[in-house]
């Protein structure tokens, strides 16, 4: 039976149950301090970010000074000053951007709006506007219309003596300026009035309107009354021109022509 000797590797296990024992409190010691460290850096660094913020927040320094607008032609700035409702001193980190947008974009003739922040102390306002291109008639009263068919306000509050063409049939009871809501015949109408635009043989046409009826609409340019009925615009106003030039041509005085259908053009006395 051989013999076996134990002392050895008992020695050496408590020698390294030992070392491995000091190694493990050393690790121990680290790992603490490092998060000791850590919490150290985040506390400071939430410290500095509060002191900061109400620093920002509250010094003079980036108090709104200067309020810019761009784009704005129909609106004046002092009314979409206004509008913001801005208290004297506001700090230009604490408005909300989102509630000013809100309260520009409740004046009818604004499109759209895109505000920035210009440090340290101004606001940067870009606008689109709303642009009338036709005046809408409903009784005894003249409304602003842009090319979608939105109501902008009074023809009085444009103050200037530009034209517009006239649009009358349209009801406007319960109107509500600024809402995107037209009735459709008011869009046929536009869309009457905006191939017109672009027919280059009649914009020299001076006087221009558009009376709305059931089934149909009638163009009046100058002294030309055009019964268009519905659709097909594009082809019926190039069908005008031909039939007028040949009007003129003949010496034919009479100034209304029914042009329903396109395929057949009654001239009458």
């Amino acid at each position: 039976m051989g013999y076996k000797n134990t002392d050895v590797s008992t020695h050496y296990y408590k020698k390294n149950k030992v070392f491995i024992s000091k190694e493990e409190k050393r690790e121990r010691l680290l790992r603490f301090l490092r998060s000791i460290a850590v919490f150290a850096a985040i506390s400071a660094f939430v410290y500095l970010t509060v002191i900061g913020y109400q620093f920002v927040t509250t010094d003079e320094y980036f108090n709104i000074k200067d309020i810019r607008f761009i784009g704005n032609n129909f609106v004046r700035d002092d009314a979409m000053v206004s509008l913001m409702e801005l208290p004297d001193g506001s700090n230009i980190f604490k408005v909300s951007i989102r509630h000013l947008q809100e309260r520009i974009m409740s004046h009818p003739w604004i499109k759209g709006v895109l505000i920035k922040r210009e440090l340290p102390n101004r606001i940067l306002i870009s606008i689109e506007e709303r642009a009338p291109v036709a005046v809408a008639l409903y009784n005894s009263r003249s409304y602003l219309i842009d090319s979608a068919g939105v109501a902008l306000g009074r023809r009085e509050a444009l103050l200037d003596d530009r034209y517009f063409p006239v649009i009358r049939g349209i009801d406007f009871k319960g109107i509500r300026f600024g809402e995107e809501r037209p009735p459709e015949a008011l869009i046929e109408a536009l869309k009457l009035l905006d191939i017109l635009k672009n027919k280059k043989e009649l914009v020299r046409f001076e006087n221009i309107s558009i009376d709305i009826e059931r089934d149909r609409m009638v163009l009046k340019v100058d002294d030309y009354e055009i019964n268009m009925g519905r659709g097909d615009y594009d082809k019926k106003l190039s069908r005008f021109v031909e039939v007028r030039g040949d009007m003129i041509g003949r010496g034919i005085a009479s100034k209304k022509i029914d042009m329903r259908f396109l395929n057949k053009v009654v001239i009458k006395n």
